[in-house]
């Protein structure tokens, strides 16, 4: 499952022309991928909403609660000590914290300007959360709540 988001986007870019299957729930994502010849891509549905190119509403969920995923790439606004993920967006929300619960593994991919921030809306605390891909420079202090949340922390290069 690869949500929206900025960052998000550049991990679709990048990804390889291999034969797996994976789920989209935004147009930039779609498009991005819309020339490969092995990868299956699924989108879930529903209204676009077409200020930020997402897809969203009941249809969206209800395709979300029937599906499962090994893995969900998710994208964030803010990540708070005490908020966890966050976003701007309420409806999107919902459909992110689903796409988490819905995954074995949860990859939060987000670039350091989104650490001590918090966002109007809640996704979820750090308990679902496998990883987070991230830039080099993450303090001390959010290094420690990911050692004490068994969560892996990947630092790269941009």
């Amino acid at each position: 499952m690869i949500d929206s988001g900025t960052t998000v986007l550049e991990f679709v870019k990048a990804l390889p022309d291999v034969s797996i299957q994976v789920m989209v729930d935004s147009l930039p994502a779609l498009n991005a991928l819309s020339t490969y010849q092995h990868m299956q891509v699924h989108v879930i549905g529903g209204k676009l909403n077409i200020d930020n190119g997402i897809f969203e509403g009941s249809l969206a969920h209800d395709t979300l609660s029937n599906c499962h995923f090994t893995k969900a790439f998710i994208g964030t606004d803010g990540i708070d000590l005490r908020a966890g993920l966050t976003t701007t967006n309420t409806a999107n929300a919902q459909l992110t914290r689903l796409m988490a619960e819905q995954a074995d593994e949860v990859y939060i991919l987000a670039d350091l300007s989104k650490f001590y921030q918090r966002a109007l809306a809640s996704i979820m605390g750090f308990e679902r959360i496998t990883a987070i891909i991230t830039q080099q420079g993450v303090s001390d202090e959010f290094k420690e709540l990911f050692l004490n949340k068994n969560i892996k922390l990947f630092e790269v290069d941009c």
